[in-house]
């Protein structure tokens, strides 16, 4: 009898910690506990960025840990955040406020799944590369700012179950809308610094200022306010950051990127 071949090794296991991230999330938000789900989601997301010098490091040794890592951060990063978008948009109508029906929270909440899936096949497929240089932002933060939306102010706040507030459904429209925007940047290509030191403690010190003012005034959805703020801000001015000769640069690799992309695919089905 022939032995299978167990393609798992010591140096997979923090791309299966990110995931436990991810599954608490689902669980939690399952049992109706968006913020337990929010707070799985950042759980994970710090321990992408603690450990990713050894996932990046695994995922250059294999091409099956990097496959994996990229599966397991479709769990907190696109599924997670697909449970809570439709919890929140149906929790309002399950109250009897305006909330919005099955439908249109199942097409809302199908967005950063779908849009997360579509992702991970086009990098696995090709993706463009320049030194110092990265295109799409990752979809941590994006998770992030979905999760601090749904737990802000906004949602948690009375007038999402109160029946008495006939503002509340354009409203709620319009946030349907910047989830729609968050998730489509999923796909986005334009490019925006890599990942640096200051990133890192600029988000750091984000965290910090959320929790002082979500113990401060004794409200999570206080902390949710500054982060979904933050994130919110940042992510469309990414590219600020680039140098004129590294968005040259930029411009020059997304033109190969695109050429390589068109015969990757084929030719078109007649």
């Amino acid at each position: 009898m022939s032995m299978t071949i167990q393609p798992l090794r010591v140096r997979s296991l923090p791309a299966l910690a990110v995931l436990g991230g991810g599954l608490v999330a689902l669980a939690a938000a399952a049992e109706v506990r968006r913020e337990i789900a929010a707070l799985s989601v950042l759980a994970a997301a710090l321990l992408d960025l603690l450990l990713s010098p050894r996932l990046e490091a695994a995922a250059r040794f294999s091409r099956f840990d990097r496959v994996l890592l990229d599966i397991c951060r479709q769990v907190p990063y696109g599924l997670a955040p697909t449970f809570a978008v439709y919890l929140a948009f149906r929790s309002g109508a399950d109250a009897g406020g305006p909330g919005f029906g099955v439908a249109p929270a199942a097409i809302l909440a199908a967005l950063p799944c779908a849009l997360g899936c579509v992702r991970f096949t086009r990098d696995d497929v090709l993706s463009p590369c320049l030194d110092g240089v990265r295109f799409g932002p990752h979809q941590a933060p994006i998770a992030i700012a979905l999760m601090a939306v749904l737990n802000s102010h906004l949602f948690a706040g009375p007038p999402f179950v109160d029946p008495r507030a006939p503002w509340a459904p354009p409203l709620f429209g319009g946030v349907a809308l910047l989830l729609v925007w968050l998730s489509l940047l999923n796909l986005s290509l334009s490019p925006g610094p890599a990942r640096s030191k200051a990133a890192r403690i600029a988000f750091a010190g984000l965290l910090v200022l959320a929790a002082a003012c979500a113990a401060g005034s004794g409200e999570l959805a206080a902390g949710a306010d500054i982060v979904a703020a933050g994130l919110s801000l940042a992510l469309p001015l990414r590219g600020l950051g680039l140098l004129p000769e590294a968005k040259r640069a930029a411009r020059d690799e997304l033109a190969r990127f695109y050429r390589l992309w068109r015969e990757q695919q084929g030719p078109r089905a007649s």
